[in-house]
């Protein structure tokens, strides 16, 4: 691949489409031009590479391309007329794409509309082939477009469908067939005509068969598996939260359900119940009398 063209990564600002930049999709636009719009249009784009605060643009063959302005006066019209033509060409396409009801095709209408538009070109030439720079703010649209009456002979078309038609054969020479005897042909026994439902069966295979493959319906307890699984995917703090707060109130009911009495309130057979409990079978002795 050979360096065609250069440019400070400071000097200019990249053109970026829904939070990424456009020339870190060179690949995939590259290949949806050639697929999807006129094959000669494939190659149209330079191949962008960024090192540091440098962006190199490459071409795949070796043929020295030039800016329009290195060129004179006639060669530059006409390259112009074929920039035009093309930029032409892929606003169409734009416009079919974003009336489709398709997601993708409208984002690729918007891709593609960023990519080309003549504000975000350099175009350069081998003086008959177009090479665009792309991907950076440039602001050159006013040197590059053209009224449409000047290059509405040079239009690109998508090239339509030829049938061949077959050439007549040469009639064959008719040759008189032998005279046969006409031999009644039996008639042959009327064929029983197929189950309706056998009929409906079929179409619906068949039509399923054309729509995709036929999704199983699940039932009702998978169903209620699948949403408690999202539920508690999404909710799993509120099982906690509910965990917590139920072995919290059952700690509290425990407290709430032990009484305490005093002693004046109790009869004399429990107060001596609990005085036998606490107190020692035998009186422990003192150590040191007790001074009066």
């Amino acid at each position: 691949m050979k360096i065609q063209h250069t440019l400070k990564f400071s000097e200019y600002s990249p053109v970026s489409y829904k939070s990424n930049y456009l020339y870190d999709k060179f690949e995939q636009i590259n290949s949806f031009i050639g697929k999807n719009l006129r094959g000669e249009l494939s190659g149209v784009l330079l191949k962008p590479h960024k090192k540091l605060d440098e962006v190199t643009f490459r071409s795949e063959d070796d043929k020295e391309l030039r800016l329009l302005v290195d060129f004179d006066e006639a060669t530059k019209r006409q390259l112009l007329i074929k920039y035009n033509a093309i930029i032409h060409y892929i606003e169409r396409k734009c416009k079919d794409l974003q009336q489709s009801n398709d997601s993708d095709h409208r984002n690729w209408a918007g891709m593609l509309q960023k990519t080309f538009d003549m504000n975000h070109n350099v175009v350069l030439s081998d003086g008959e082939n177009i090479r665009i720079v792309w991907g950076w703010v440039f602001d050159l649209k006013e040197s590059y477009i053209l009224p449409l009456d000047v290059f509405s002979g040079n239009l690109l078309l998508d090239a339509p469908e030829t049938e061949t038609v077959p050439e007549p054969e040469p009639e064959p020479e008719t040759v008189p067939e032998p005279e046969l005897e006409t031999v009644p042909e039996p008639v042959p026994e009327p064929e029983p005509e197929p189950e309706s439902e056998t009929a409906a069966v079929a179409e619906q295979v068949a039509g399923r068969g054309q729509e995709g493959p036929v999704q199983k319906k699940k039932n009702w307890f998978i169903l209620f598996l699948d949403w408690l699984e999202g539920f508690f995917k999404k909710f799993w703090w509120l099982l906690i939260l509910i965990i917590g707060a139920i072995v919290l109130l059952f700690m509290l009911s425990d407290c709430e359900g032990t009484e305490i009495l005093a002693a004046k309130d109790m009869e004399e057979v429990e107060v001596n119940k609990v005085y036998k409990e606490i107190m020692p079978p035998t009186p422990r002795k003192r150590r040191e009398p007790v001074r009066p």
